[in-house]
């Protein structure tokens, strides 16, 4: 296996969980929340605000990774001579640290995920004080 392969697929494993987070901001989306913003036509919207400032958080994450793979993917095609090879039977085990290593910074992101998407309540919340 060369540097550029192993590079791509972490970059495609970072495409996929960019994928994700896009998809998480309407993932979150309870029915009950759709019934709060469906009967608040005469007041402020409350709820409407902080599901799309929570749904903001989300597509910032997932921009940032989706960045980042695309990164990661013109780094291996502008450096095509990141050369190692990796005998077959190893194969699955440089798989796996791939994706190990793609995980890490998702990890190390879900608590300030959580954070901001906190924030991002408080602060909607405080557009209809």
């Amino acid at each position: 296996m060369s540097y550029a392969l192993f590079l791509d697929l972490l970059a495609s494993w970072w495409g996929l969980c960019s994928a994700v987070f896009f998809s998480v901001g309407v993932l979150r989306l309870t029915d009950e929340s759709v019934k709060i913003m469906a009967s608040s036509f005469y007041d402020g919207g409350e709820q409407l605000a902080v599901e799309l400032m929570q749904q903001k958080v989300d597509f910032q994450f997932g921009a940032a990774f989706l960045f980042l793979s695309f990164f990661v993917q013109l780094v291996t095609k502008l450096l095509p001579n990141l050369q190692f090879n990796i005998p077959n039977e190893q194969y699955w085990l440089a798989l796996a640290v791939g994706l190990a290593l793609a995980a890490v910074p998702i990890v190390v992101c879900i608590p300030l995920i959580a954070r901001k998407r906190k924030a991002a309540e408080a602060i909607a919340r405080a557009y209809n004080k």
